[in-house]
């Protein structure tokens, strides 16, 4: 398979090798227009070289910005959002903060694991007490663009929030630049807290994106003579077409609303200017259901319908294999129940739900926890399909706890296990 690679570093090289060694064929590109138009019919990947900022490793420029400053304007440096900082860049920015301080201005360093194993690293840290700058740790970040300048970054350490407005934020968090934000704009990736590009939080800030074929990996991931993990293994997880059921649009009914455009997670839905319709790209399409659900013309749906598996149990458990399924496989051992993997709880309609009812006395649907769905909110789309089902057994005078919902993480096996376990109790006793 091809794939195409963006970015530049030292490192690039080494991952460029070890990709090729797995019979995949790279292929080179420069600029996000060129890796815009690619991205339909290609994979890629994007190699983000994490360089310090300027402020902390140039002392003149240093300097320039402190001077342009008045006495009263706090210098906010961030560490540690998406991961640890190297030893490089933490000795830079003591420096810098201690510097900061000397020259009469307020200095706050956050940071998310404050580390002192590295060697010197108690005498930076009482080199810049000693010199004013004032240390918080925090658990979550928030960072709003205020007028003039001025940012407003609301921080919280588990029991309190603070709120610090600064013109000068030095933002020491690995692969959150502006250039890397202007790639995500135009790859349409899903950004963490509008910095990061992730498919979930920012402990999975490395190589999954919210694109079924685009990869990221940032420099600090990647060490020389090692192997690169899963993502040899993921590249070639994405051209495997067969595992994925893809979404097509009947042209005849399509409005042309840009609906599905809007709301595909994954850059899939694009115009074609010449049918006055929209079409899916094969390659980008992840099977999630968004546009299947939400097209308001109905013009959408998959190219082979899903089959429910045969068995002789009487409660289904449709779980997304993104959090529950993962749980399941040791959670729901031994248990007499039918497991059937969904890619996402936003494939789950009423439809759906009602065919099952016609096989199984319950039907259980597991999906992922609030704020953690890898596509476009699947699980509150499957809630709301579970809720609709309810209502209409209710009005048609049969018993809506035939069908039920649960939230779950792929290590919530207790929780999985305790509501799949209630669930079969009532079914039960019916």
């Amino acid at each position: 398979m091809k794939l195409a690679i963006t970015g530049e570093g030292s490192k690039l090289p080494f991952i460029q090798e070890q990709l090729e060694q797995a019979g995949i064929e790279c292929m080179r590109v420069n600029g996000t227009q060129e890796l815009r138009e690619i991205v339909p019919t290609l994979p890629a990947l994007v190699y983000i070289s994490c360089d310090p900022p300027r402020f902390i490793k140039d002392e003149s420029y240093q300097m320039n910005v402190i001077h342009g400053l008045s006495a009263k304007d706090e210098i906010v440096f961030l560490l540690d959002a998406a991961a640890d900082n190297d030893p490089y860049d933490f000795y830079l920015m003591f420096d810098a903060a201690r510097n900061s301080a000397r020259m009469m201005r307020p200095v706050t360093v956050l940071s998310r694991s404050v580390r002192a194993n590295y060697p010197g690293a108690e005498e930076k840290y009482a080199e810049a007490r000693e010199a004013g700058v004032r240390f918080m740790h925090y658990d979550d970040v928030e960072i709003e663009q205020g007028d003039n300048g001025v940012q407003k970054i609301t921080v919280t350490d588990g029991a309190d929030t603070y709120v610090i407005e600064t013109p000068c934020l030095i933002d020491c968090t690995p692969g959150c630049g502006a250039a890397t934000l202007e790639l995500a704009e135009a790859l349409k990736l899903k950004l963490y807290k509008n910095r990061y590009i992730t498919g979930g939080h920012w402990f999975d800030h490395n190589r999954s994106t919210s694109r079924r074929n685009v990869f990221v990996v940032y420099d600090q991931d990647v060490n020389n003579g090692s192997e690169l993990g899963t993502l040899v293994q993921d590249i070639l997880h994405t051209a495997d077409k067969a595992r994925f059921r893809i979404a097509m649009v009947d042209k005849t009914k399509c409005a042309f609303c840009y609906t599905c455009n809007r709301i595909c997670p994954h850059g899939a839905a694009m115009p074609d200017l010449e049918a006055r319709a929209m079409y899916i790209s094969r390659e980008l399409c992840a099977g999630c259901g968004a546009c299947v659900n939400l097209c308001p013309a109905e013009a959408i749906s998959w190219d082979e319908p899903r089959d429910l598996v045969e068995s002789d149990k009487s409660i289904l458990v449709l779980c997304c294999e993104n959090s529950a399924l993962t749980a399941a496989s040791s959670a729901l051992e031994g248990m007499n129940v039918q497991i059937d993997s969904i890619p996402c709880g936003g494939v789950v309609s009423s439809r759906i739900l009602a065919d099952a009812l016609k096989r199984y006395k319950g039907v259980l649907v597991a999906v992922c926890i609030n704020g953690a769905c890898k596509h476009y909110e699947g699980n509150l789309r499957a809630i709301a399909s579970v809720n609709n089902i309810k209502r209409e057994l209710e009005e048609l005078g049969l018993d809506p706890s035939r069908v039920d919902i649960v939230q779950a993480a792929g290590s919530m096996e207790n929780i999985l296990h305790d509501a799949v376990e209630r669930f079969e109790g009532r079914i039960s006793e019916e």
